[in-house]
C-alpha cells in the first residue's frame, strides 16, 4: 500500500490519495501530539494512524470499510511549509 499526502504545515492537513491493497483520496489532518496521530478522511471511511521516530507508522484504528484494519510502514518526503509525503507500507483486515 502507498499513500501519499501533499498540503500545508502548521497545523499538518491537506489531501491524500491511497494506492495498492486500499483505493481511496480524501483529506487528512494530523495532531499536535508525540507520536502524531495521523487522521485520513476518504470515501469509505476514516483511517487513524500513529507515526513517530524515523517516520515509523502504524494504523490504530479505522471506521466503515477500514474497521479492523491493521499495517505499519514508513514515511519519507519532504516537510517544511508545505508537505510532501509518501507512506509505504503492508496492510490486512
Amino acid at each position: 500500500m502507498r499513500i501519499e499526502l501533499t498540503g500545508r504545515m502548521l497545523p499538518a492537513r491537506g489531501e491524500f490519495a491511497i494506492y495498492g491493497a486500499i483505493s481511496d483520496r480524501g483529506t487528512f489532518v494530523d495532531d499536535a501530539s508525540w507520536p502524531t496521530v495521523r487522521t485520513l478522511l476518504g470515501g469509505n471511511g476514516t483511517i487513524r494512524i500513529t507515526v513517530g521516530p524515523q517516520g515509523r507508522w502504524e494504523i490504530i484504528d479505522g471506521t466503515v470499510t477500514y474497521a479492523g484494519l491493521h499495517g505499519r510502514g514508513g514515511e519519507a518526503g519532504l516537510y517544511s511549509d508545505t508537505i510532501d509525503i509518501t507512506m509505504s507500507g503492508t496492510v490486512s483486515q
